[in-house]
């Protein structure tokens, strides 16, 4: 992955995973609150509507019980009848009755069974109410549905008979039409067998006295749960009952209207992320413009001098100090390596590799060090720890393993000679902690590393072994990606014949022919390397297995895969002078 691409994906995650994070949250929280505040006012509704029309049923009975003691103790009780049928068009078939079932006043002929109903029930001292009745024939709209009552009538304390009359309940209806909940939502009112009386959507109106859906209507509701009407338009509900009658008013506002600001926020949302992505980009190319120009500068001279070219000069003015201060130090180690190209010519080849390796390494500490330096400036100084978490991995684990290296190389390449340095250690320690290093690198992510180990301790020189199984592992995951289609690498510690430990580096990659295997494990300083390259990193394995007074094996086949052996002693080989000959290859 080039730089600029990994610092502008950087950014983009840097900028856009908290805004997101923050807008989901703020969403969340939003929607709990509309749907809280939705039904809470639509309970609230449904209460006062219920209260009303228990009120206005209240009223309508002490009415008609008033009415029916003045008819009762008229001079004229047919007149008085009249005059009130007349004042009071509402209600309809108004008959007073004395305590022994004589029609006192009111139409004569056939009566209704409900009227039969709550007369019988009235005489007896019990008001009485019939089923709401739909419009009867002639009668005009839609909300001229009537109900039949029954009501005792008391004088001095005495019986003296009832008083029986069907009511229109176009008053009662009057709260549930008009009422509108937001823009588009109605009021329902349904009986205790989920009969539906009335509602305030007209399209809705056809289906009163149906009771298809209602009692699932009403217990969704009381269970806070959305509704969804004859229409398919899905609700929030809130659900009051209308006193002792059995009735339930339900107030429905649907769930997008409901919603609509919350809608309007996730639009929003959606708009700012690709706002700040589109910024986020712009600040990347802009603020990252010199340091990835100044880099890409400092990678093409790199390859002017890995060509030879040790006398060419980078002129590097980026205004970045830590970039300057590295091309210089570019500058002055070509200018080393020049030099010491020049007396190679003089020397013989052995002594003059380790004078090269030691200025080498003198002439990059100091990059080395600006480098860290500039690092460790960003993570004290950068606030946003996060975004920087891959620098701090770097100053902490590659930084020093490079100059590990570069010591462990000047060792190697002193006098064409090195001592080793051995401690007794863990083999699955060491090969859990350098695939944890292997995993970390984007360079192999579609690789799996996975570590077996059943050996025991061992002495050796945990520096260079680590380097050498880190250079075979490494090497066997480049093979894995070659094609572009991942594998996995498994580090493998057993027991070996005698008291020799086998440390294994096994790939599942395209694998090597016979010729290409023997071309490796040849020595040839040019051809070590599996696919390209010059083979450093299994020219060091081999040296290393050498010095340990081992030795390193592989086999492979095609399609199958490749496994790297380093064979070495349980313990330190007195043998083992670490004499390497021929330095590291």
């Amino acid at each position: 992955m080039r730089f600029r691409t990994y610092a502008l994906l950087v950014l983009v995650v840097v900028s856009l995973v908290p805004l997101a994070a923050f807008g989901l949250i703020a969403v969340d929280r939003a929607e709990e609150t509309a749907i809280a505040e939705v039904r809470g006012g639509n309970e609230r509704l449904a209460y006062a509507i219920a209260r009303r029309i228990d009120a206005h049923i209240a009223g309508e009975r002490e009415l008609v019980q008033t009415i029916g003691i003045a008819i009762l103790q008229a001079a004229k009780p047919d007149l008085s009848q009249n005059a009130f049928s007349i004042q009071f068009p509402n209600l309809h078939d108004l008959t007073v009755y004395a305590t022994d079932g004589r029609r006192v006043a009111g139409p004569s002929g056939a009566v209704t069974a409900d009227h039969r109903l709550v007369a019988d029930q009235a005489r007896s001292g019990k008001s009485a109410a019939a089923p709401v009745r739909p419009p009867a024939k002639g009668q005009a709209g839609p909300f001229a549905h009537t109900i039949t009552i029954g009501e005792p009538l008391v004088l001095a304390g005495e019986p003296a008979g009832a008083v029986v009359a069907q009511i229109d309940l176009m008053e009662v209806w009057k709260p549930i039409n008009q009422v509108r909940v937001g823009a588009s939502g109605f009021v329902r009112l349904v009986t205790a067998d989920g009969t539906l009386l009335a509602h305030g959507d007209p399209e809705e109106r056809r289906y009163v006295f149906s009771s298809e859906g209602n009692r699932q209507i009403v217990a969704n509701a009381r269970a806070g749960k959305t509704i969804t009407n004859q229409q398919g338009v899905e609700s929030f509900a809130a659900v009051a009952d209308v006193g002792e009658r059995g009735w339930m008013i339900v107030v429905e506002q649907p769930v997008a209207e409901a919603l609509s600001g919350v809608t309007a926020m996730r639009k929003n949302l959606r708009l700012l992320v690709l706002l700040t992505l589109v910024v986020a980009v712009l600040a990347a190319y802009i603020a990252g413009r010199k340091a990835v120009r100044g880099i890409e500068r400092l990678g093409q001279h790199t390859r002017v001098l890995a060509a030879g070219k040790l006398n060419e000069q980078v002129e590097l003015r980026s205004g970045l100090a830590e970039l300057d201060t590295l091309a210089a130090g570019i500058n002055d180690m070509a200018a080393s390596l020049e030099e010491l190209h020049d007396e190679a010519r003089r020397r013989e080849r052995l002594t003059t590799f380790g004078r090269v390796a030691a200025g080498l390494t003198h002439d990059l500490r100091h990059p080395i060090e600006s480098v860290r330096t500039a690092c460790e400036s960003l993570a004290n100084h950068r606030e946003d720890e996060d975004a920087w978490e891959l620098f701090d991995f770097m100053r902490q684990k590659e930084l020093p393993k490079l100059k590990r290296y570069l010591e462990d190389l000047r060792r190697l390449t002193a006098a064409g000679s090195v001592s080793l340095t051995l401690h007794h250690i863990e083999p699955v320690h060491m090969l859990e902690d350098i695939a944890a290093d292997l995993r970390a690198s984007p360079k192999w992510r579609g690789v799996s590393f996975s570590v077996d180990s059943k050996a025991v301790a061992i002495d050796a020189d945990e520096n260079l072994l680590r380097r050498a199984v880190y250079n075979l592992a490494a090497n066997a995951a480049d093979a894995c990606v070659v094609n572009g289609r991942g594998g996995e690498v498994t580090l493998e510690a057993a027991e070996g014949n005698g008291s020799e430990v086998n440390i294994r580096v096994r790939d599942n990659g395209p694998g090597m022919s016979a010729e290409t295997l023997e071309r490796v494990m040849s020595g040839d300083f040019h051809s070590t390397k599996r696919s390209n390259g010059i083979g450093l990193g299994l020219g060091v394995a081999r040296h290393v297995a050498q010095l340990h007074g081992g030795r390193m094996e592989a086999t492979s086949q095609l399609g199958a895969g490749t496994t790297f052996t380093l064979a070495l002693p349980r313990t330190g080989d007195e043998g083992a002078t670490g004499h390497a000959s021929h330095g590291l290859n």
